[in-house]
């Protein structure tokens, strides 16, 4: 089971997401990742909850009133590094959003609205990433001896 947290200030956008999330397939290649939600609709919320429990991917907003997404993600990066991380955004200058994503180490940009299948195969290759990741951490420690 992977645990994503998804944050919005938008409800509409957080329950559209949620039951998403729910109800379609999350596969990448032959692998199936069976997703775990929650949401939230503040930034600040969220970072409780994030230094509470792990997540294996967290999707956030870009625009939100009290914290852009990218600061968002860049202090998740600091309270859970191994989380992926993805941008949702419906701002048409997605050049100035890669720009800013570079500090906060963040696997994707996502428009809005979003395509179905494109959100859920993001999501499972952004799940994918990870899981080689901490394989390959694993694999490195257990070769120097660790």
């Amino acid at each position: 089971m992977s645990r994503i947290m998804i944050v919005d200030d938008e409800e509409g956008v957080l329950n559209a997401l949620r039951r998403l999330m729910l109800r379609a397939p999350c596969r990448y290649g032959r692998l199936v990742y069976e997703l775990e939600v929650e949401t939230f609709a503040s930034p600040q919320a969220a970072l409780g909850r994030a230094r509470e429990a792990a997540f294996d991917m967290v999707l956030s907003d870009y625009h939100m009133p009290a914290m852009d997404g990218v600061a968002f993600l860049a202090q998740i990066e600091q309270i859970q590094p191994d989380a992926a991380r993805m941008i949702l955004t419906g701002c048409d200058d997605i050049e100035l959003i890669n720009k800013s994503m570079l500090g906060a180490n963040i696997f994707g940009v996502l428009p809005k609205p979003w395509n179905d299948s494109l959100l859920m195969s993001m999501i499972a290759q952004a799940l994918n990433h990870r899981d080689l990741l901490l394989e390959n951490r694993a694999l490195a420690a257990r070769a120097a001896g660790h």
